[in-house]
């Protein structure tokens, strides 16, 4: 597994990981895909292993920090859609 980059994988590869990281069912996965993921020591048994959860996690936290969904000017957005009043003064 080392020196396996999410770019090394093709979109069977990662659709696989992604399905599998999720918890969903290993039937949903190409059983080609699995075997390779295997191979490449992404997989023991029906289960990820450690690095693949670990390369899933960097992927998606890249992705996070680059999103605009997350930046400096839509925080300022989602904070002035909070709730600051008092729970007493909220409509039920």
């Amino acid at each position: 597994m080392e020196g396996i980059s999410w770019a090394d994988l093709d979109a069977e590869e990662r659709r696989a990981i992604a399905i599998l990281g999720t918890g969903l069912s290993i039937e949903l996965c190409d059983p080609i895909v699995l075997l390779k993921l295997k191979w490449l020591g992404l997989m023991v048994g029906s289960h990820l292993t450690a690095a693949a959860h670990d390369l899933r996690r960097r992927v998606i936290l890249e992705e996070i920090q680059t999103s605009d969904a997350y930046s400096p000017e839509s925080s300022q957005s989602f904070a002035s859609c909070e709730d600051n009043s008092p729970a007493s003064e909220r409509p039920s």
